[in-house]
């Protein structure tokens, strides 16, 4: 009877147990006939609000869960963003988002005020960004964004919104201080507030 009883108990944690861990999944297209931009998404950010944005090749895209709202340049007016191919985007502590295009900078997106300020490449000038194609951008703990671009650019930014501008580090062979190679594959924050650098040759 024991033997029984046990065996009944067994067979039927062993089928709860496989009813639970095989939930059910159900999947949720979003399309251009939801509103979307654009098929092409290079970059998916959820947002401390729960919003999430899509980064297409032709706009930004705002989805809260119901409908689309885009983002796109507008050539008469300066407060929208400056290129329409996103390819990255970062939130900072004020939950606006600083967003990375193909040919148009870096851009700040004040969600209060639901307008962009552009930074774009100025030839001649020192304190602007190196190039318009950013491939990544990370903000750290003390308020700094360091960009990197594509891989035909060498070295690696980092930009003070307090100031506007934008320092670049390269490797200098006669400097032991500076970076050990020009090709910056990542940047990386620990929790002591120290930023790491990988190159192909070498961590900073």
């Amino acid at each position: 009877m024991k033997n029984t009883i046990k065996k009944t108990l067994f067979f039927f944690l062993t089928s709860l147990a496989f009813s639970s861990a095989t939930p059910t999944v159900r999947f949720e297209n979003i399309t251009l006939e939801h509103g979307l931009s654009q098929s092409i998404i290079n970059v998916i950010h959820k947002d401390s609000k729960g919003f999430m944005w899509f980064g297409t090749e032709d706009g930004l895209n705002k989805y809260n869960g119901y409908s689309l709202q885009v983002y796109k340049h507008d050539p008469f007016d300066t407060t929208t963003i400056s290129n329409n191919s996103i390819l990255c985007i970062a939130e900072n502590e004020n939950g606006n988002l600083w967003v990375g295009t193909s040919d148009g900078g870096l851009a700040y997106f004040d969600r209060g005020r639901e307008t962009f300020k552009n930074y774009t490449h100025q030839k001649g000038v020192d304190h602007s960004p190196r190039r318009n194609r950013i491939q990544s951008i990370h903000l750290d703990s003390h308020g700094y964004i360091w960009i990197l671009y594509d891989e035909d650019t060498r070295g690696l930014d980092r930009f003070n919104p307090q100031t506007g501008h934008f320092d670049q580090y390269y490797h200098l062979p006669d400097d032991p201080n500076s970076l050990s190679d020009d090709r910056v594959r990542l940047v990386y924050e620990d929790l002591q507030g120290t930023i790491w650098v990988g190159t192909v040759n070498g961590l900073n």
